[in-house]
Protein backbone atom coordinates (compact mmCIF):
# COMPACT_ATOMS: atom_id res chain seq x y z
CA UNK A 1 0.00 0.00 0.00
CA UNK A 2 1.56 3.25 -1.12
CA UNK A 3 1.39 5.64 1.71
CA UNK A 4 -0.74 8.84 0.81
CA UNK A 5 -1.54 11.96 3.29
CA UNK A 6 -4.98 12.43 4.41
CA UNK A 7 -5.99 14.43 1.51
CA UNK A 8 -5.69 11.62 -1.15
CA UNK A 9 -6.63 8.58 1.19
CA UNK A 10 -10.74 10.41 1.98
CA UNK A 11 -10.38 11.20 -2.01
CA UNK A 12 -9.81 7.61 -2.92
CA UNK A 13 -12.21 6.57 -0.19
CA UNK A 14 -15.19 8.88 -1.22
CA UNK A 15 -14.53 7.56 -4.91
CA UNK A 16 -14.75 4.05 -3.66
CA UNK A 17 -17.75 4.56 -1.89
CA UNK A 18 -19.48 6.61 -4.92
CA UNK A 19 -17.72 3.16 -7.07
CA UNK A 20 -20.48 1.13 -4.45
CA UNK A 21 -23.25 2.73 -4.27
CA UNK A 22 -23.54 3.68 -8.84
CA UNK A 23 -22.81 -0.24 -9.23
CA UNK A 24 -25.99 -2.26 -9.33
CA UNK A 25 -23.58 -5.47 -8.07
CA UNK A 26 -20.78 -6.68 -6.37
CA UNK A 27 -17.83 -4.95 -8.67
CA UNK A 28 -17.93 -1.87 -7.20
CA UNK A 29 -16.02 -3.91 -4.12
CA UNK A 30 -13.72 -5.50 -6.34
CA UNK A 31 -13.15 -1.76 -8.03
CA UNK A 32 -12.84 -0.61 -4.82
CA UNK A 33 -10.09 -3.07 -3.04
CA UNK A 34 -8.10 -2.77 -6.46
CA UNK A 35 -8.04 0.91 -5.98
CA UNK A 36 -6.63 0.14 -2.61
CA UNK A 37 -3.47 -1.83 -3.55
Amino acid sequence: IKSMNVGETYNLLHKACSNLLKEENNFGIFKAMKDLL
